[in-house]
């Protein structure tokens, strides 16, 4: 017996969400007055943002909503951590860039994104086998470790040399929409689902396979805006961020690789 279908709705939302992107990174990419109210700097990031979900997230976007309608529960399993990718980055880009002209539509990103993201977890957690290898386990499980301690790391001193510039600022340093979800949220669970695959537990291996995608995508999203930043600004490339998070997004694409293929799901029968 094969897999459940992907239901219907399902995969509507998830359609309905590649559309709404679409329209919303074409339209960042090609205005000049979409984000004509943030920084210089901050204009080019998030225009540059846009132009990798244009080249980059939406081509896999598409190509993982075919397969999962043709019954691939591994590309459901890849949606998912698209969607958390999705959920971060419209978070960061409402709370950092000064309201436009698509903010409603952001909103309904967000809004579906997380429905997709609740509804399709249930679905997998239901259904999810993971062919255990103890040895790429515990090698994922440092991996994402090693990414999310980097990360706290990153934020930290960004967060202490923030307060030790600050000093004579009343309101205290700047804190960062990044900042905040990623050492609140972000962080916090690709920790837990590590833990949890440390332990051969079926909710770490979902976590951790979502949360792999999640750091390719960020790392090549950031990748792409430092470059972009450099070309179109002549500011000195910040080579470390470059470098850590190319290094990150490397490591997470092989591991993506390697823990697919151990990925497997439950049929209507063994149900």
């Amino acid at each position: 017996m094969m897999n459940k279908p992907f239901h219907k709705k399902h995969w509507v939302i998830f359609i309905l969400i590649i559309l709404l992107v679409l329209a919303s990174a074409i339209a960042g990419w090609i205005s000049d007055t979409l984000y004509i109210n943030n920084a210089p700097d901050l204009i080019i990031k998030l225009k540059y943002y846009d132009l990798s979900l244009l080249i980059i997230v939406l081509p896999l976007s598409l190509i993982a909503s075919i397969l999962s309608i043709l019954n691939s529960q591994p590309a459901r399993l890849f949606t998912l951590g698209l969607t958390v990718y999705l959920i971060f980055t419209y978070c960061v880009t409402i709370f950092t860039c000064r309201q436009n002209n698509l903010f409603l539509i952001y909103i309904v990103i967000l809004s579906l994104s997380a429905i997709y993201f609740y509804k399709g977890f249930i679905e997998i957690n239901k259904t999810f086998l993971y062919e255990e290898d103890k040895k790429l386990s515990k090698f994922v499980s440092i991996s994402l470790l090693f990414s999310a301690v980097s990360g706290y790391g990153y934020w930290l001193i960004d967060a202490i040399n923030s307060l030790t510039f600050s000093t004579n600022d009343i309101i205290g340093f700047d804190v960062k929409t990044p900042q905040v979800l990623d050492m609140a949220f972000v962080l916090p669970f690709t920790i837990y689902g590590a833990v949890k695959l440390w332990k051969n537990k079926v909710e770490g291996a979902i976590i951790s396979s979502i949360m792999m995608i999640f750091f390719v995508f960020i790392g090549i999203s950031v990748v792409i805006m430092e470059f972009a930043l450099t070309a179109e600004t002549g500011i000195e490339l910040d080579y470390g961020k470059v470098y850590s998070f190319s290094f990150i997004s490397l490591l997470n694409i092989i591991l993506t690789f390697l823990t697919y293929r151990k990925v497997s799901f439950r049929t209507e029968k063994e149900e």
